[in-house]
């Protein structure tokens, strides 16, 4: 008999209660996930990946408890529809190694339903439980692996399906001017009340901002500092390849470099968002090189130019896009960053 808050599915107990931000939960066993999966590898329509199956037996705090999410499937970016998930958490470091989907390099933060986990004693970070390879190898069911692939993939044209591409499927929308998504976010510790007060005005400023585009210039509302404005001078000023490897530190140029650059427009690579320059003059270090990631509107794996990386920690905090705790990292061709000399 299952306790309260519990309810039973394929003969394992299953946590209805959502935890808080921080809270310790435990990935259960191989064979206790694959219970609870239907014919196509999911619960609630949202895919659980092979790439996951590497975590089964470690515990690690939660992240974010997942109310709402980015859309990037409809909407380019990060500043898309938001959706709405039930029973959903991200954990702690936990991001997709793209090992099951043509070795996409985008570093997604992993959606964990509540029927893959359970409650776990907090434990020390020197145990090593947050990270490193499982113990032992994990077999990966010919299903799921087949679950990674669309309808028309093929072997020379392979097209890929992650929770990434099936947003739409797995969620549902809801608006961002719902009270009760702002209070969720503060009950379950995914923002302080003034983090979400701030995010609401935010998004109320912005919605005004749009509202007023079309005015007169002296009549729409602007903010340097809310939205920084990108203005490409055409100069296309070029910088030598840097090739950067994970760990070296670098700095994000100046707007007036940035600006000044000739390959922003490149459709090989990623575009520079004008709120990328609210990281100019930032350092951090690399995380590692990009060269493929997936098309999550066509399942298609990218080819990305060879001078792109992602950087520790340069993500986006949602704070802008209605507290969307997804964490995209935010990709940087080399062009906009300067090695730092740290024996200077």
């Amino acid at each position: 008999m299952s306790g309260a808050g519990s309810t039973q599915i394929t003969g394992a107990p299953v946590r209805t209660a959502m935890p808080r931000v921080g809270e310790w939960m435990r990935v259960k066993s191989r064979d206790e996930i694959l219970a609870t999966l239907d014919s196509e590898g999911r619960v609630d329509a949202l895919p659980f990946m092979p790439e996951m199956l590497a975590f089964a037996g470690r515990s690690l705090p939660v992240d974010a408890v997942v109310h709402r999410t980015c859309d990037t499937v409809k909407t380019a970016g990060t500043s898309g529809t938001t959706r709405a998930l039930e029973r959903t958490v991200h954990l702690q470091g936990l991001r997709c190694d793209g090992s099951a989907h043509g070795g996409c390099q985008a570093g997604c933060l992993l959606y964990w339903k509540l029927d893959w986990l359970e409650s776990a004693p907090p434990l020390p970070e020197q145990d090593g439980v947050r990270r490193g390879p499982p113990a032992m190898p994990i077999t990966v069911p010919a299903s799921l692996t087949a679950a990674t692939r669309r309808e028309g993939s093929t072997d020379d044209k392979p097209l890929y399906s992650c929770q990434a591409t099936e947003m739409l499927g797995m969620s549902t929308f809801v608006s961002a001017r719902d009270p009760r998504m702002w209070l969720n976010d503060v009950r379950s510790g995914n923002a302080t009340i003034r983090t979400a007060v701030t995010g609401a005005i935010m998004l109320l400023l912005g919605k005004m901002r749009n509202a007023t585009s079309r005015l007169p210039r002296p009549l729409r509302l602007r903010s340097r500092r809310l939205w920084p404005e990108l203005n490409p001078t055409g100069e296309r000023r070029q910088y030598p390849q840097l090739n950067l490897q994970p760990g070296e530190l670098v700095e994000v140029r100046s707007k007036e470099e940035i600006e000044a650059i000739l390959d922003q427009g490149d459709p090989r690579g990623p575009r520079f968002d004008p709120g990328m320059l609210l990281k100019c003059g930032s350092r951090a270090r690399v995380l590692g090189r990009v060269d493929r990631i997936i098309d999550e509107k066509t399942g298609r794996l990218l080819k990305l130019r060879g001078d792109v990386v992602v950087l520790e920690g340069m993500w986006c905090d949602g704070n802008r896009q209605a507290l969307c705790r997804r964490k995209l990292y935010t990709f940087w061709r080399e062009a906009w960053l300067r090695r730092v000399d740290e024996s200077a």
